[in-house]
């Protein structure tokens, strides 16, 4: 138990906070993480970096051990650029998820939805979420489809969120 403990306290990524002014408010927003690079030396710590990712670039995936399908971080210049999900019980704050269909897509998001044919499976789509609201203009959340449902999503930052091959 005092083992477990101290693995948990151990901080896998640190906020990078921005403020702005709204309304004569100053206003705390957490729009990057960075990544505790103390972790990756840790062996108790239930994290990996997938070393099949990791590229001379700098780019690689940090995945959780026995949930390497169904969640992976993309970790470039020290940062999270991007999370990729295909955990069927992970939702986007409007309840969007995998296997929903195309069409609750496009009814949750409306006309912030811009649909691309998918490079790789015919008859496939990219549902990409672009943000109206100008400060988050660098950021989308792309559900990419079979032609009917979400296979998976990602959310991040351009232009690693557009990168239809990972690391690559």
């Amino acid at each position: 138990v005092e083992e477990a403990s101290k693995v948990s306290s151990i901080p896998l990524i640190y906020p990078v906070h921005s403020q702005y002014k709204k309304n004569g408010k100053i206003v705390t927003v957490n729009r990057e993480f960075i990544v505790n690079k103390d972790i990756l030396k840790d062996s108790r710590l239930s994290a990996f970096v997938d070393q099949s990712t990791a590229k001379e670039n700098g780019c690689y995936y940090l995945n959780l051990k026995g949930h390497q399908k169904r969640l992976g971080f993309m970790i470039a210049e020290g940062k999270i650029k991007r999370i990729d999900i295909w955990d069927l019980k992970i939702t986007t704050l409007s309840g969007a998820k995998v296997e929903d269909s195309e069409e609750r897509i496009k009814e949750l998001y409306g006309n912030k939805i811009k649909v691309e044919p998918h490079k790789f499976i015919e008859n496939g789509h990219y549902l990409i979420y672009v943000p109206k609201d100008k400060s988050d203009q660098n950021y989308r959340v792309i559900f990419e489809t079979d032609g009917t449902k979400v296979t998976n999503f990602r959310a991040g930052l351009l232009p690693e969120v557009e990168y239809v091959e990972g690391c690559l």
